[in-house]
């Protein structure tokens, strides 16, 4: 038997018109035994190969081409649901970069949860209505990977360039979580696996991100080749069929509160900070830009009346 940390409740909570600004309130439960902890890791490497024919991923590829006469153009997918502003997590177990069960971190939102309580509840009185389209996969410019070192503003306009916006803070996590409001979007949403998407990596011996000043430095360009193409990890789908939400680069959205920035960050990188839905940065302004600074786009759909005048 294991005696594991604390139990920590985490309610997320938004205000406003979208409902999207988070506050943050952990509460201390009793301590608990579970015994027989299993690991992850081996169903994750057997699921990996499961999902691929002679190396080629096979799992949802459905979405990865949307048809043209649906709502959405291709490449994106459509997000159909109701929205829930203020969720209870309760975080049962907390993991290492290595997935070892650790005391509870200072700060509960980028720690590592290896496992939560099933089901997140729903503490809102209403549900909030969402009807948008999202891309697929993390906007790679004219590039194979996720384009990196974007601000904010970068983000923004070159998504608009392409008819596209930047998500809100509510959209990137409605379409991370999928309808079940799921912590990770990945395998049964509740445990924590390092090897479903590019996350908790570790940097090259000597590699100092520090150095990584901009875009032509020697580090910046390592940093860059540990992300990964579209479609490298497979299980990183959410049940919307969005692929790598978390990790691999961190994604600007909108922070419809406004406080501090109107940026936000999400999906946390590839060194396996914030990696599930509902945590958020807002430290960072519109300005701000690093080897870990990306997007994706979102795009309204068009009400068939609209469509008719």
């Amino acid at each position: 038997m294991q005696t594991l940390p604390r139990m920590q409740t985490s309610i997320h909570q938004t205000i406003g018109d979208d409902l999207s600004a988070r506050t943050f309130v952990t509460i201390p439960l009793v301590a608990i035994a579970i015994t027989g902890l299993v690991s992850f890791t081996s169903r994750a490497m057997q699921r990996q190969r499961e999902c691929t024919i002679d190396g080629t991923p096979i799992l949802n590829t459905h979405i990865d081409s949307v048809s043209p006469e649906g709502p959405c153009p291709t490449g994106m997918v459509e997000i159909d649901g109701d929205w829930c502003p203020i969720v209870e997590e309760i975080c049962l177990r907390w993991v290492d970069q290595r997935g070892n069960t650790v005391n509870q971190p200072n700060d509960n939102d980028t720690g590592r949860c290896g496992e939560f309580k099933r089901p997140t509840r729903c503490l809102s009185q209403q549900r909030v209505h969402k009807r948008f389209c999202i891309d697929v996969n993390e906007y790679t410019g004219d590039g194979d990977k996720p384009r990196s070192w974007m601000t904010w503003y970068d983000a923004k306009n070159e998504l608009e360039s392409d008819g596209k916006r930047l998500c809100t803070q509510a959209e990137w996590t409605m379409a991370c979580e999928g309808p079940e409001i799921q912590p990770y979007p990945y395998e049964d949403g509740y445990h924590r696996d390092s090897l479903a998407c590019n996350t908790d990596n570790q940097l090259p011996r000597g590699l100092d991100v520090f150095k990584a000043t901009n875009h032509s430095t020697k580090e910046a360009r390592l940093l860059d080749d540990m992300l990964a193409e579209p479609m490298t990890h497979p299980l990183c789908t959410s049940p919307y069929g969005v692929k790598d939400m978390p990790g691999n680069i961190d994604e600007w959205v909108v922070n419809e509160s406004g406080h501090p920035y109107v940026s936000g960050l999400m999906g946390g990188h590839i060194m396996g900070v914030r990696n599930r839905c509902r945590s958020i940065t807002l430290a960072h302004g519109p300005l701000f830009s690093w080897y870990e600074t990306g997007t994706r786009g979102c795009k309204d759909i068009i009400k068939e009346k609209e469509q008719t005048k």
